[in-house]
This record gives structure tokens, sequence and C-alpha cells, in this order.
């Protein structure tokens, strides 16, 4: 269990730096991230390098015990850089190349900066590639961003021409004769730029491009990766993903060379509830790299650029770093050290303020440091047991992007909503994506699987024959999955089989986008869902976004509609299918009965269920039972009864009953005498 903070010796006087440094050392931070910004002061002419000053603050740092981690410094390319070539710059979808002034400021296709790139990736790694002062690097800063350039269009040929090999092929797989869009040259071939109407590039060229641009990303990054391993002696290599911020690359792929999965958390930038968002990104990159990431960026104040977001409350920061803990991370890396005085993150406040004196949050870090170094060994056991896995397919994601079916569809709500059921209940939860493996888990929540192919649908009929529960939700099976093409067959197309149940019809319930009549209603009474399964008969609520109306074949009924066009046919459907059973759920559920039905599926499945805390009391274990986290999210105190004997790591209290204070924590351990 380590931290660290992001520090910019290069933003400082030097004078100052054995100051900080020392504050760090008292804190108990072992891990100094640094220079992924820097590239100006590493080389301020081409091929002039001059890295004194970073081994300089390497070695006070190094005197202290503080390790170091560098970032390739390529998300901000230096002016001098810019000025010989402009076209480096990316151009947007409506065609206009962007300026030089903020940062990402590059195409990631261009070969004139993947040579800039080279370069500098290669002149750090030569420099620190054998220093032992030097824990590991990451790659460029949260890569994101599309560009539209003539580079970016001529590896799109590329890409395109490796994936279908002939045009006739890419004209049959996109449905080309429509609105007469046949290419006959791959040259023709447009990037989804902004069109006459907006939108209606053919869905399967903008997946396509999606799909383009994440690889653009995965491939840069690799290019970095190629240069850095010769260079380097026990170092390791990751990127700072984003996975509650950013969907345009797919995390599965761009973590997959790295040696460790590490992602950004600032839970005060989202508008969503926090604990379970955040818990839910935590779950990802668990369930993209196991137990042992790390959270690279972690909010330690008040954040912003030209505005900023909520000031952390007292005892947020710890409890945020104690849940990344409880979800499997091993190391938190604070952003930043001091609050910048300059640029465009003035007000993207650190553990000190600009001032640079200790107060209430470098206490509070302090506090958490000591904890650690006292408990450490003691509170991270093996793994995070999940029998329960949610499926976020970010190539559905994109589709649904391209053509959210209904004004109201968020596919990542969806998503959400489910995880968030069984949060609530807390049960432990892995994430992934269709890469990856899922055969050991005992229940697949897969809402809204929109892009199906014939290997995922086998993958899937093979996981629930031998026993797995697995959920899926409206509008699945709807689209080939290579081609963005609508099946030809009932919906949900591939997964017929598997549901024992088809679409028979259904309509969405937002407003149409071709009509401002604020009078177009389905009916004069809203949709309804009335369960109608054994334990949940009689519970109704509000269907939302999009309702299918199913038949079953062999499925039964679990749910009915009530009210509207589908008054009375099935919305919710239960099959069996050799030793284990499918879920669909035809439409959008509200909060409570995505609630009732998380508990009715505890019961019926014997899901894991850790323990009933009150609403934001977060409880999850590390360890086959070892270790159990508490972690209050609410502003008031809350209480826990305890039927086993435990003791409180971090006070020595060993009760049944738990008052947890404010944005408190308790670390429990099983008391086995």
């Amino acid at each position: 269990m380590r931290l660290g903070v992001y520090y910019y010796p290069d933003h400082w006087p030097e004078k100052r730096w054995s100051r900080d440094f020392d504050l760090m050392e008292e804190a108990n931070i072992e891990i100094v991230k640094t220079a992924e910004f820097a590239w100006t002061k590493m080389e301020p002419e081409k091929g002039e390098f001059n890295f004194s000053w970073l081994e300089r603050a390497i070695d006070e740092l190094s005197d202290r015990g503080i390790r170091v981690v560098l970032g390739t410094p390529t998300a901000a390319p230096p002016a001098w850089i810019i000025n010989n070539d402009e076209s480096i710059l990316p151009v947007d979808e409506k065609g206009n190349r962007t300026s030089f002034g903020a940062r990402r400021h590059y195409c990631p296709n261009h070969p004139g900066y993947k040579e800039h790139t080279r370069r500098i990736v290669d002149a750090m790694g030569a420099k620190f590639g054998d220093d032992n002062n030097i824990l590991g690097w990451v790659i460029d800063n949260e890569l994101h961003g599309s560009c539209y350039c003539e580079y970016c269009k001529s590896e799109f040929h590329e890409w395109l021409k490796e994936k279908y090999e002939t045009l006739d092929r890419l004209n049959e797989s996109w449905g080309t004769e429509f609105w007469s869009q046949t290419y006959t040259d791959w040259s023709q071939i447009p990037t989804p730029k902004a069109t006459t109407i907006r939108g209606a590039h053919n869905p399967g060229l903008h997946l396509d491009y999606y799909r383009f641009i994440s690889d653009s990303w995965v491939k840069y990054q690799q290019l970095q990766i190629d240069v850095l391993e010769p260079l380097i002696d026990n170092q390791w290599i990751t990127h700072n993903s984003m996975f509650r911020n950013y969907n345009g690359i797919d995390y599965s792929k761009l973590n997959n060379n790295l040696d460790l999965v590490s992602w950004d958390n600032y839970p005060l930038l989202t508008g969503q509830r926090e604990d379970s968002s955040v818990a839910e990104a935590h779950d990802m990159a668990r369930g993209l790299g196991g137990t042992g990431y790390w959270v690279m960026e972690q909010q330690s104040g008040p954040a912003g650029w030209q505005s900023m977001a909520k000031t952390p409350q007292e005892g947020q920061i710890r409890l945020w770093a104690y849940q990344s803990i409880a979800r499997g991370a091993d190391t938190i890396i604070f952003f930043r050290w001091r609050t910048c005085r300059t640029g465009t993150e003035q007000f993207w406040h650190g553990v000190l303020d600009h001032h640079g004196e200790p107060g209430r949050r470098y206490q509070e870090v302090k506090q958490l440091g000591q904890e650690l170094d006292d408990i450490g060994d003691e509170i991270a056991p093996e793994g995070v047991p999940s029998s329960v896995v949610v499926i976020k397919d970010y190539q559905t994601l994109w589709a649904f992007d391209i053509q959210p079916n209904s004004s109201s569809m968020n596919y990542n709500e969806e998503i959400s909503k489910y995880h968030k059921s069984l949060y609530d209940q807390n049960i432990p939860i892995d994430e992934i994506t269709p890469r990856e493996n899922f055969e050991n888990y005992r229940f697949i929540l897969a809402p809204n699987l929109y892009l199906v192919s014939d290997t995922l649908s086998a993958r899937l009929v093979d996981f629930v024959r031998e026993g797995g529960t697995l959920l899926l939700s409206f509008r699945s099976g709807v689209k080939e999955r290579k081609s963005n093409k609508v099946v030809n067959t009932k919906l949900p197309g591939k997964l017929k089989k598997l549901v024992g149940a088809t679409v028979e019809d259904y309509t969405t319930l937002a407003k149409s986008p071709w009509k401002s009549d604020e009078s177009d209603e389905l009916s004069e009474k809203p949709p309804m869902v009335e369960f109608v399964c054994q334990g949940l008969s009689g519970t109704v609520g509000k269907a939302s976004i999009w309702v299918e109306a199913l038949n079953p074949k062999q499925a039964k009924p679990i749910a009915n509609y009530k009210n509207g066009m589908f008054d009375n046919q099935p919305a919710i459907t239960i099959n069996n299918f050799g030793k284990g059973q499918v879920m669909y759920v035809g439409t959008s559920l509200t909060e409570r009965l995505h609630k009732v039905l998380a508990r009715w599926m505890i019961d019926q499945f014997s899901l894991r269920d850790t323990l009933n805390t009150p609403n934001g009391v977060e409880a999850i274990w590390r360890g086959e039972h070892e270790v159990l986290f508490l972690l209050n999210h609410n502003p008031k105190a809350k209480k826990v009864d305890l039927t086993d004997n435990f003791c409180d790591l971090l006070s020595g209290d060993q009760r049944a009953k738990i008052q947890i204070p404010p944005f408190g924590v308790k670390v429990l351990k099983r008391d086995n005498n």
C-alpha cells in the first residue's frame, strides 16, 4: 500500500524543492510522478537535451527514500515543433485545424510527429532506463481525441484494406448501395466529417472510424512501448486511462500490452452519484488488470480549469483512498502536490494550496500515510472475490453514439444502473469487455448487447449451458458486430435461442426527434412494469426510454406491462437453458425497480451478499472474508450491526455495533478467537 503525489520541479524554484520533499517524507509519500508535460524543458531545441534539472530532483527525492515514475511528455508537444510543422495539429469534425495553446494538440497518425516521439522517448529511456530510483513509466497522458486530417484518412484506408481486403467486401458489409455510396476506389472513402445532414454517415463506415481511431491510439502507445522496452531495466510501463470520462478508446485493447492497469479518479467531476460510479471504474480497472492496479491520479482538492468543482469535505480524500484499496488498488497517486500558480490549471488544487503551506488536506493525507504504514501489510490480502461480472462493450457504445435508437438512450447509464443495483446490495462486481474471459464467473450482466458476432454468441451459449446465469436487456442482438448492419431475423437475433423469446414489437418512449409537439403521447397512462414472479408479485414501477413486447417461446414471464400499447404483454422473461438461465429485460427500469430486481436475483441465484448496510455505506471484502472495509459516503454518521466478531485495525475496537463517522472508514479483520 503506497501513496504518491504529482510534483513538477520545473514549476518551482529549486530552493523550494527540499521543503516540499521534506513535507512529503513526513506524510509517508513514497512516490513522485513527474515530467509528462516538460518536453520543452528537456529538449529546448531539436536534439539538444537537458535532463540535469530532473536528475537533481530525482537525487534529492532518492535521499528521502522517495522513488519516481516518469511520464513521456508527448501529450504537450513544444511550440517549436508545431511552428516547424503545423500539419501535426489535429483536424476536427468540421475540417478545421486546431491551434497550439492547450495540450493534446497532435495527430497520432502524423509521420513527422511519430519521429519526434521516438526521439524524446529514446532520449529519456537512454538516460533513466537503468536508474534504480525510477519505478516505471506512464505513456503520454490520458490518450484521447479524434482527428480527420489527410494522414488519418490515408491510414484509415490502409486499416480498411487490412480488414476487408477488397472493395467488394467493404461495399457489401456497409451496404453502400444505399444513397449511391458504392466505392470503386479506396481513395473515394471519406472520414466521417460533418455532412449536409448531420449524423448521416453510413453506420458501417462511422463505426469503423471509431474502431480505427481507437486502434490509432493503441498503435501510437505501442510505438512508445517499443522504444522504451529495450532501454529499461526492472521498470514497468503503464498508461493513465480515463474509465469514467472518456469512451473513445477500447481500454481493453489499450491496456493489453501494458505491465499494469492504472486510471485517473476525480469523484467530484461527475454529475453521477460518486460512490457507485467511482466503484464501477475501480471494478473496470480490476476486471481488466486484476488486483494490484494503480490509481495514477487521485483527486486531492477542488478541481477545474475555468471554474471549479466542489471542494472535498473533511474525510473524503481519505475515504476515496480507502475505497480504491478496498476495491483492489495498491497504489494511490494524488494529483497534485502543490496547486499551480500559472497556466490553465491554476484552480486544479492539490494537497497544498497556492501558498505551499500544510493545511487540512495535507493533514488528511499525512494521517492516511501513517495508517497505511501501520496496517498496510494486513489490509491487502489477495483479490476482491467476485462471481458477478458486468460486460461493457466499447463497440456497442460507439454504435449507440452513432445511432442512439431513442433520444433518451444512454448506454453508459444503462450499464451503470445494473452495476449500481448490485453495488447498493454490497455484491462485489467485476467489469470487463467482451474481449476478456468470463467463463469463471457465475452471473453475467450484459445490458443492451447491441452488436453480436457468431463468436460472442457461441461463448455466451457455452457459458449458460454449463450453468451460468446471463442477463440481457432491450436492444440486444440488433446488429451484426463486424458490419454494424441490422440482422435479418427476429430480435434478439443471434441470442434468440438463449433468451427463449422473441421481440414482437417495440417503441421508444422519448419524444420524436422529428416533432416538437409537446402533446405527442403514446397513451393517457404511462407504461408500467408489474412483476408476476413468486416473491415479487404485484410490485409495480414505471417503464422508461424503450419498451419491447416479448413473445415467450420456452421462456417464462417475470413481469408484464401495464398500460400503453403493449398492455398485459411480457416485459421481462427468464429461460432455462442447459444447466443455466437467461433473463431478458425488455425496458429500462427505474432505480426502485432495479433495486427490487437485484434483491430478487440475489435470493434466486444465491449471489454472494456481503452485508446489509445503510444507504451510502459501502461494504466490500479483500480476500476470502479476511478484511472487511466499511466506507461511509454520507455526510452523517451511520451505524452498522455485525453478526461476527471483528477487530477494527485502525482503532483496535472490537464491537458488534459499528458507528462510522461522516465520510469515515472502518477496516475490520475477523476475530477468530
